[in-house]
């Protein structure tokens, strides 16, 4: 009586609700970056400080602070929203930095993860949550289609 056996359907609903949800924010999130490093101006970057923030779960991430200067020859500082362990860059590094010409506040080092990080990983939480997800809620039919048919 304790191990009856159930429907996948619960679980396999969640993950397909969650798997829809990373896919639709993986798709946006990347025609917001696409679109961001077509327009983006480009500049070079100075680190000036490491930010250090202690996560319970994966112990110490670094964040980089840099400073750039626009076209105009305003400098901006930014603090990177990408962290690392270990840290990905020295104090005096010398970065690559895109920014929006209308607002230079909206700066990103331009590397793989700071531009393309949420759409990499939401996109990778999607492909399997989606799959997962209409396998386990389709699993009766699946099995189904390999059981012997009873002669008749």
């Amino acid at each position: 009586m304790f191990f009856q056996r159930h429907s996948g359907k619960p679980i396999g609903g969640i993950l397909i609700a969650g798997g829809s949800i990373c896919l639709l924010i993986a798709l946006i999130s990347t025609l917001y970056s696409w679109h961001f490093v077509r327009t983006a101006s480009q500049a070079n970057g100075k680190i000036i400080r490491m930010i250090q923030q202690e996560d319970k779960d994966d112990g110490t991430v670094y964040f980089p602070v840099f400073t750039f200067y626009d076209a105009q020859g305003a400098e901006h500082t930014i603090h990177s929203s990408s962290g690392s362990f270990p840290p990905a860059y020295e104090v005096g590094d010398t970065v690559p930095v895109l920014f929006s010409s209308a607002d230079p506040t909206n700066a990103k080092i331009d590397s793989f993860f700071s531009v393309w990080g949420i759409s990499l990983i939401t996109g990778i939480i999607s492909g399997i949550d989606l799959p997962a997800g209409f396998i386990i809620w389709y699993w009766p039919v699946i099995v189904g289609l390999f059981k012997p048919k009873s002669p008749v």
